[in-house]
């Protein structure tokens, strides 16, 4: 079986929830300049040692491309 992205959603058990989050992150940045990426990161960073999820980190990426577009 492939790595796509349909192998990835059929995922089960602990990573499946975390291999979604992962799927939609690239989409989400696929049109972001490498700058936009980099703020990104930064503040997934800092999100993510605050204990906070990955889905924080999905609304942080929509609130950056929301002000650079």
């Amino acid at each position: 079986m492939g790595t796509g992205r349909r192998a990835m959603e059929k995922t089960r058990g602990a990573n499946a929830g975390r291999a979604g989050e992962l799927i939609e992150l690239s989409r989400v940045t696929r049109r972001m300049t490498f700058e936009q990426k980099l703020r990104l990161m930064e503040e997934a960073a800092r999100i993510l040692r605050k204990g906070r999820s990955m889905k924080d980190v999905l609304r942080q990426a929509d609130e950056v491309r929301g002000r650079s577009m």
